[in-house]
Parts: C-alpha cells; structure tokens; sequence
C-alpha cells in the first residue's frame, strides 16, 4: 500500500481514535457495575478510614488500585453515595486514554513503514469488545494493562535501537505491573519468550543475553519496594496469604472452557482476532513476515497459551494482555490483505479514490461503538440508586452481610467484605476456619442482603437466614425476625439468635403479646435465647426488627399502603430499579 503523506492519515486516524475513546468515557458512565468493582472501591473505603490493607478483606491483587480507591474515597470523605463508582469509571477512563497512547507509540515500533499502521491497530483494539467491556470497570486488570502496553512500547523501541536503557525501562515498568495483580508473572513469561524469540532472529545470544539481566534489574526494583512498604505497614503476612499463596491454589477451569468463552465474549472480533493469528503464522512459515511482528505474533501465541492452560480461573478481563500483542498481528494481517481485497472488489477502490469526509467518519464511528458497546443499556445509575438506598433503608453503624461488597459504609460481620467465586468454594469446603451463622448470631448481625453470592455460601447459611431473617418490601434485603405458627392456644417456645428491638404484628388483629409470662410493648426487646411467647388469636405472629411498613407479604399489605412487593416461596425477587 502507498503510505503517501503522513499528515492525513495521522489526522484521520486521531478524530476516529478520539471519537471511540469519547464512546468509552460515555459507556463507562452508563454501563452496569460489576460486583468486583464494589469489592476494589470498599477496601479503598475502608483504607481511607485507616484501616490496614488486606486485614479485612480477601483480595487477590496488588495494593495500586485499592491506593488508588483510597484516594477517591479520602477526596470525597464526609460524601456517603455509591456514586464514588463513577469517579474510579472516570480513573479508567484515564487509564484507557493512557494505555491507547502507550499502544498507539508501540505500534510506530512494530511497523514504522506505514503511517496507517499505528491508527488501525489502535482502532482494531478499542472497537474489539474483547478490550471494551472490561476496560472500563473499576479493577486493577486495567491500570496492569497500561503499565504492560508501556513495557513493550520500551521493549521493541529497545529491540529497534539495540539501547539497554530501553530494556531497563521496559523492565522497570513491567515490575510496576506486580503492584497490580500476580499475573504479571504471566507477561514475564510472554516477555521470556520475547527474548528467545529475538535471540533466534538476531543470532546475537551475548548481546540479547546482557539485554535479559538489564531487563531482569529493572523488573525486580517495583516489587522489593513494595514488599517494603507492605513490610513497614504492617501488611506484609495478609498480603502474602492473600495475594501469593490463596491466590496460587484456586481451582482450575477447563482450558477449553476457556477457549469457547473468547468466542462467547465476542464470536465475531475474537474469531477475527485468532483467524489473523493463525494467517500470521503461515506468512512466518514461509517467512514473509517482519521481525517484529513475528515477535508480536509469538507473544500473542504464548499469552493465549496461557490464558487456557496456566491460568485456573478464566474471566474476561484475563483476555487483557494477550488482546494487546494480538491487535498488532491483527491490524498487519489487514493492511497486508487490503491490497488484495481493493484489487478485487471495485467498491473498495472507489472508496480508496474519494475517501468519506470527516463528519461521515464521526458519525460511522458512534453508530459502530454504540452497537458494539451496547449504549441503550444504561443500567449504571439504576445500580447506583439501588446501592444508595440501601444506605437511607440501613441505619448507620449497623451491621450489614452481603455477598457483593456494599454498602461499603456499613460495617460488615466477619473478616470477608466481598465473597468471591474463589472464598465462597473454600466456604463451602469448610476451609476458611469460621462458622458464619454463628458470627450472625455472635454478633446481632439485624440485616442481609439476600443476592447471589450469599445463596450461594451453602445450605446452611440460607437455612439459617431463612429462619432468622424476614424479607423486607426493598429489593433482596432482609430483617432480622421471624414468622412464628401458634401452638393452639398454649405458649410457643422460640429461640432468638439475633438480639434486638422487634416490632411484632399478626393478621387475625392480636392486641396483646405475653413474652416469657409478662405483657410485652410493641416492639418488645428480646436477648439472645430461648423465650416463650403467647398471643390473643389464631394468626401467624410475625416479628422483625424493622417497622411493619418495611415488611414483605400479603400479611404486611395493609401496613405499607398496598406498595408490598410479592413473595415467591419466601424469598425476594430481583427488581431493576429503573
């Protein structure tokens, strides 16, 4: 392809880079939170309230982002809203911007020759949903991205100019990356390969041999200096069970699970993506291919290798690194098969001889992102509302369980704040060491948020909110209290593991309680045990620490002004706040 000027492609390229990148800044506004995000942004809460890092929460990354949520939290303090999730949407944001100028500058490294190039790979990643959808969630996946685009920008700049300050540089700025997640050592490896790689094309093993340990000092300096701080924070012992050894022995996913779900995240974009992997590699076997993008290529092959076999869980942030050296291959297999569809197909020259005005190009750019990126599904600020108003329904200082990590301005039972995939399987498997229906009684635990993640801690821990807890007209929360079926006439023995102040109510119209033999106010204060109530009538008695108007049920109808949401076998239904 004639490259012609570099001044109007460069100009193209940008107004459409900028226009997806105002897509992304829009998408991160209005998509829907992911519940991991809640789990980052609580321990930042926590820490701008002094607490220590990885004392009170299970997590499995590096401490980069959580400082970066106690910043947030520490800016906005006195400010109690779940909208301090937009502020770490806007962080990423910041974070994305960065990582497409650190790519946009690896791209000039890897095919220097073509002006187009740079632009193309820079738009074949951010129109990818592959790199989408998870780079504008709040988790530390995004910020390790930046640092591992910047680290192959120094890499191949290095590789280029044969300047050992350019390896020092790279990495310096991979051994960042340990700050944010442990599989950096996932892209030591893929850099590893990088290395043998350069060795073989260069025959040059004293030189790239020397390159290795400067690469090598660079690496370690980040990670010794935070295993300082953490060491002078007292965070050290929490950070190593967290972050190395609970980390290391989750369990394993199938590798072709893993596999079908890049093709389930994104069918078209990521069979395009492994079509052009696999293209590159028959132009490499008949060795027509630059040397740095064959060293793409087997970046990219080692980085997919290890999302499938090294990796024990597979998430679609995961897909992060390899989605980086995969968009270079990506973009070179479609400059280098462009000539060959613009020689056959008469449409495309046409469009080659009289290109779109820039106004076409904004417009073609917004209507393809917000199809790709979903924009009518603005569920964001309904999350928010939802959070929010668990705020305004739990008073402060009450204690609060859930499965999620929020509301992160309630204290929360127990040493977990968000239960994670990996902390619910060890649950189950009775290895975390507590039982936490006891902690629930233990504690007075008043309120749990009934979601997923709680069902899903095991029978016992439903069993015992089912039986101790009452569903309140709010969405998945419920109440300390019980419905209590009358004994024909004589006392009915009941044992309260929740301690509190209970209002009480039963539909056949009792007026008057006998709690333990004596008359009893309405709400009635009741200790922890074993207790004997009686009531005038024949109706269930219902008892809960929040006032009767707050009750679900038909039984609570006539109490919340007809507003009760329905029932369904004793457990809330999921309602969208809209």
């Amino acid at each position: 392809m004639d490259s012609g000027s570099t001044a109007a492609p460069t100009r193209v390229m940008a107004i459409l880079i900028g226009t997806v990148l105002f897509t992304y800044l829009v998408r991160g506004l209005t998509w829907r939170f992911n519940a991991d995000e809640f789990q980052c942004m609580v321990l930042g809460a926590n820490m701008a309230q002094g607490k220590q890092l990885y004392a009170e929460i299970w997590d499995n990354h590096g401490p980069f982002l959580n400082y970066a949520a106690a910043g947030i939290c520490a800016l906005l303090s006195g400010w109690e809203s779940h909208g301090v999730m937009f502020c770490g949407r806007l962080l990423m944001f910041v974070f994305v911007a960065v990582t497409v100028l650190g790519f946009y500058r690896l791209s000039r490294n890897v095919v220097a020759e073509s002006p187009w190039f740079p632009g193309l790979a820079c738009l074949v990643l951010l129109l990818s949903p592959l790199f989408a959808r998870p780079a504008i969630e709040f988790r530390a996946d995004n910020p390790m991205t930046c640092f591992w685009v910047a680290s192959l920008a120094f890499w191949f700049r290095a590789y280029r100019t044969g300047k050992l300050s350019g390896f020092l540089c790279s990495g310096l700025l991979l051994g960042a990356a340990f700050w944010c997640s442990l599989k950096t050592l996932l892209l030591g490896v893929a850099v590893g390969s990088l290395f043998l790689a350069a060795m073989v094309l260069q025959r040059r093993l004293l030189s790239m041999s020397l390159a290795v340990v400067v690469f090598g000092a660079g690496v370690v300096v980040a990670p010794v200096l935070m295993l300082l701080a953490l060491a002078a924070q007292g965070n050290l012992d929490d950070f190593w069970l967290s972050f190395v050894k609970q980390n290391t022995d989750r369990g394993h996913s199938a590798a072709g699970d893993a596999f079908l779900g890049l093709l389930n995240w994104s069918p078209f974009f990521a069979s395009l993506m492994l079509l052009s992997l696999v293209y590159a590699g028959w132009r490499a076997a008949q060795r027509r291919i630059p040397d740095t993008v064959l060293l793409a290529l087997v970046c990219s092959l080692v980085l997919l290798a290890q999302y499938c076999f090294a990796l024990p869980t597979h998430y679609r942030q995961s897909v992060l690194p390899l989605i980086i050296p995969a968009s270079l291959v990506e973009a070179w297999v479609l400059l280098e098969l462009f000539p060959i569809c613009a020689r056959r197909f008469a449409g495309i020259q046409r469009c080659c001889r009289a290109p779109p005005r820039k106004g076409v190009l904004v417009v073609s750019a917004l209507l393809v992102t917000a199809v790709l990126q979903e924009w009518c599904l603005l569920t964001s600020p309904a999350k928010i509302r939802w959070a929010d108003g668990l705020l305004r329904e739990i008073e402060p200082g009450a204690c609060v369980l859930d499965g999620f990590g929020f509301p992160f301005f309630r204290p929360h039972p127990g040493p977990y704040l968000s239960w994670v995939d990996t902390l619910r399987d060890r649950y189950r498997r009775n290895a975390l060491g507590f039982d936490l229906p006891a902690l629930l009684d233990a504690q007075d635990v008043r309120y749990v948020i009934l979601d997923r993640r709680v069902r899903e801690l095991g029978p016992a821990v439903e069993r015992f909110i089912l039986e101790n807890y009452r569903p309140l007209l709010y969405p998945d929360l419920w109440a300390a209290g019980q419905a209590i079926a009358p004994a024909g006439g004589a006392e009915t023995s009941v044992r309260i593991a929740v301690a509190g102040s209970y209002h009480w109510f039963s539909p056949s119209g009792s007026t008057q309680l006998l709690v333990d033999g004596q008359p009893a106010p309405n709400p009635v204060t009741l200790a922890d045990g074993p207790h004997r109530l009686s009531w005038d009538g024949q109706g269930v008695l219902h008892l809960c620490t929040a006032p009767p108007d707050r009750w679900l049920g038909d039984w609570a109808e006539r109490n919340s002004g007809g507003a009760a949401v329905e029932s369904n076998s004793g457990t809330t239904r999921q309602v969208e706040q809209e």
